[in-house]
Order: structure tokens, then C-alpha cells, then sequence
């Protein structure tokens, strides 16, 4: 359900995201969704985490490498580990950003 919204979110964008399409797309009952999540913020929250998670592993992962490197190396591994954080699902990050701008229904986490 969480990669169903994620997608109808980056193709049709939040506003015309709806349980019912999310459902359809998951291939599960609007009954069943809704045994999970109590409706769609629910579901952009558990999309929004899912995308957080994903792009802090990356970070900590160059953090800790960079930990021991001398400056000027811990300094590209931190660059680079920023545009390949930019680089997971850059659509979906788009819509989200775009959806808590525009209402403040929603926090992203900063990274």
C-alpha cells in the first residue's frame, strides 16, 4: 500500500490521490487499507518515512566512513553522499515537498 501511494502520488500528485485508487493500485479492499491506515495523510506519512529512512542509510553510511578519512577526503565522501541521497526517488521527494509547502498538512523530514 505504501509503494501504491508513492506512485499515484508522484504521477497524479497528492490531491487527486485518494484511498480508493490507493486500494485499487495495492490490490487490496478499501476495507483492508483501512485496517492499516485510518486514511490518506496516513498513508503519505508512512511514504514520507519510508523515503526518510531510505536517504538517512545513505548518510549514515557516508558519515561513518567519513569519520575516519582525513578532512578533504571525509569532505567529498559527505558530497557525495548528498547527491546520491538527492538521487533516491527524486520525483517522489518532489511531490512531497511540493504537498507540505503548499499546505503544511504534512512535515517532511529534514535531511
Amino acid at each position: 500500500m505504501i509503494e501504491a501511494t508513492a506512485r499515484i502520488l508522484v504521477r497524479d500528485g497528492f490531491d487527486k490521490a485518494s484511498t480508493n485508487r490507493i486500494a485499487e493500485r495495492a490490490g487490496v479492499s478499501v476495507g483492508s487499507l483501512y485496517q492499516y491506515f485510518p486514511g490518506k495523510e496516513a498513508l503519505v506519512s508512512a511514504v514520507m518515512e519510508r523515503h526518510s529512512q531510505e536517504v538517512m542509510q545513505v548518510v549514515r553510511g557516508a558519515l561513518a566512513e567519513a569519520a575516519a578519512l582525513p578532512m578533504e577526503q571525509a569532505v567529498r565522501t559527505l558530497v557525495a553522499a548528498s547527491i546520491e541521497a538527492h538521487r533516491i526517488d527524486p520525483q517522489l521527494h518532489r511531490v512531497l515537498s511540493e504537498q507540505t509547502s503548499r499546505t503544511g498538512r504534512l512535515e517532511i523530514p529534514h535531511y
